[in-house]
């Protein structure tokens, strides 16, 4: 059943997964104890038209400001719908919104802190298609929503790659 349910929607549409690396800058209440950093992703995706459907995984390894011996380290589940603004035959300028949900791990010296936080993101990317496989480039930016300090951000320029089967 799930097989035949994958099948069709292959057919109406264009399945992709693939691999994105981004610069990760920490704004807003994050920025005061961190640098930037390198964020590693992975996204499966369903384009229909104009629109794409994905799920996707990142992390980023934060390093504290300085010589402090201070890390957070954030793994963020995501899903996110994306739409062409502007489309072409092989590239298209897109807009992104999505959801998810960030499990952080603060350590300092030899302490551990742990919690898990609701995230909200949008973007604007561009994206090229040649063949089986697709190229984006784009800004991401992500806002945690705490319950203690507030709103803290992640503000990400992402290149990805991408191949259909």
């Amino acid at each position: 059943m799930l097989a035949a349910m994958i099948l069709a929607l292959s057919l109406s549409g264009g399945f992709d997964a693939g691999g994105q690396v981004s610069a990760a800058w920490p704004v807003g209440g994050l920025a005061r104890f961190h640098s930037s950093a390198a964020m590693l992703g992975a996204t499966a995706g369903w384009t229909a038209g104009r629109f794409r459907l994905a799920a996707g995984y990142d992390f980023t390894s934060l390093p504290g400001r300085g010589a402090l011996p201070y890390r957070l380290m954030l793994h963020i589940g995501r899903a996110e719908l994306g739409g062409a603004l502007v489309s072409r035959s092989n590239w298209s300028l897109d807009l992104l919104a999505g959801g998810g949900l960030a499990h952080g791990t603060r350590q300092f010296g030899a302490g551990n802190e742990t919690g898990t936080s609701p995230c909200i993101h949008w973007g604007l990317g561009f994206t090229q298609r040649s063949g089986r496989s697709r190229l984006s480039v784009g800004l991401i930016h992500t806002t945690f929503i705490g319950s203690g300090t507030g709103l803290d951000h992640l503000l990400g320029l992402r290149a990805g790659v991408g191949y259909a089967p």
